[in-house]
C-alpha cells in the first residue's frame, strides 16, 4: 500500500524539524561551553574602555567541524581607524588570537576586525569581530573613488497569460 502524499509530506516536515531542533541544542550547548570565555574577552574589553563605548551580542553557527561562538563589539563614531585612542587597545587585546583578518565597508565608513581562536574551550571555537564606524567628517579617514563599475543587466521581462 503506497504512503498517501500528505502524511509524506508531514514526515518530511517532522524529520526537518528534528534537525532543526538538534542542531538548535548543539548551538546552545557549543554557547554555554563557550561562555566563560566569552565573557572573559568582554570584561578584557571592558577593562580598557569601559561599557560605554561597546555594544556587544553573541552568536553561535556550526562551521566546518566545530561550532563557532561569535562575540560581536560595536564601536560607533570613532575618530579613525590607526592610531584611535579608543579603538587601538580593544584591538590589541585581541591579538594573541590564532588568526586575524578585515574587511572594509566604504560606503558605510567601517571596517571589521576579525579575531579566531581555535578550540580555547574543547570542541568549539570563538570568534571576535570588532565593527567599527569612523565618523562621516573624520579627518583621517575618507571615501576615495577607486574605480568606475558600469553594470548592464539583460532582464527578462513575462507577462502571466491564461487561456
Amino acid at each position: 500500500m503506497k504512503t498517501p502524499r500528505k502524511i509524506t509530506l508531514v514526515d518530511t516536515y517532522l524529520t526537518d524539524l528534528a534537525g532543526t531542533r538538534r542542531r538548535l541544542n548543539e548551538r546552545i550547548a557549543a554557547t554555554r561551553k563557550a561562555r566563560s570565555f566569552i565573557l572573559l574577552l568582554r570584561k578584557r574589553v571592558k577593562g580598557i574602555i569601559g561599557s560605554d563605548w561597546i555594544d556587544s551580542d553573541a552568536s553561535s553557527v556550526r562551521v566546518r567541524k566545530l561550532p563557532v561562538v561569535t562575540l560581536n563589539l560595536y564601536m560607533d563614531g570613532l575618530d579613525g581607524l590607526k592610531n584611535d585612542p579608543k579603538l587601538t587597545p580593544v584591538l590589541e587585546a585581541f591579538m594573541d588570537s590564532d588568526k586575524q583578518r578585515t574587511t572594509d565597508w566604504p560606503s558605510a565608513m567601517n571596517r571589521d576586525f576579525f579575531f579566531e581562536y581555535h578550540a580555547p574551550v574543547p570542541g568549539v571555537d570563538v570568534h571576535v569581530k570588532v565593527v567599527a564606524y569612523v565618523r562621516a567628517d573624520s579627518e583621517t579617514c575618507r571615501k576615495v573613488p577607486i574605480s568606475v563599475k558600469t553594470r548592464v543587466i539583460d532582464e527578462s521581462v513575462y507577462a502571466l497569460i491564461c487561456d
